[in-house]
């Protein structure tokens, strides 16, 4: 098995393995022994948590076919054990790439319009869920904190948050939609507090 973290594994069958001739220059006898290793890695049919196959399927990487199928080549060692273990913490890096380092959502608030409520829950709890299936915890901010911290007015409007959004990161245009400066709203909230939260448990230790 291969241990992405500690609650992503990739079972040893859905990677398929096996060893080859070296290729390139020759001299005692590495291109004469199986000693390369054949890695693939089928991301669509895998185990893998929805989040990280659409990133993975995403990439532009030349080991990634158009069919959704990682393949690693392994061959700098002259043990067959050695570069199997290249391989296998090639894929493991590749991966892990796209493991988030923190997830941060906005806390429930009441809403006057039951549905709107009701698919605002649904879309926390899967984000909720993913962020479980990453073995990450979730920061909760409410919605006058993101925009205090961001803004330095807890009832900003979203135009507002949008230009400081695209400030506060130099980006070109404002982000779009709406939702999208949003979310950065909140990821700028909790590197802040975060930051925050770090320089006073470094003091009182």
């Amino acid at each position: 098995m291969l241990y992405i973290s500690s609650h992503i594994i990739i079972p040893d069958s859905e990677i398929d393995i096996h060893a080859m001739r070296s290729q390139g220059a020759g001299g005692q006898n590495v291109n004469k022994v199986s000693s390369a290793i054949h890695l693939q890695f089928d991301v669509a049919a895998s185990s893998l948590p929805p989040f990280y196959k659409e990133e993975l399927l995403k990439l532009n990487d030349h080991r990634i076919s158009e069919e959704g199928v990682v393949t690693i080549k392994a061959q700098q060692y002259r043990s067959q054990e050695q570069n199997r273990e290249d391989a296998l913490a090639r894929l493991s890096e590749l991966i892990q790439q796209h493991q988030p380092d923190d997830v941060a959502i906005e806390d429930v608030f009441y809403a006057q319009n039951a549905k709107s409520a009701l698919k605002l829950g649904q879309v926390r709890g899967v984000a909720m869920l993913a962020a479980a299936a990453a073995g990450r915890p979730v920061a909760e901010y409410a919605p006058l904190s993101i925009k205090s911290a961001v803004v330095g007015y807890g009832r900003a409007e979203k135009s507002q948050v949008q230009h400081m959004v695209a400030r506060l990161l130099c980006l070109e245009s404002l982000p779009q939609p709406s939702d999208a400066a949003d979310a950065l709203a909140i990821a700028i909230c909790h590197l802040h507090t975060a930051a925050t939260l770090a320089r006073q448990a470094a003091a009182q230790t």
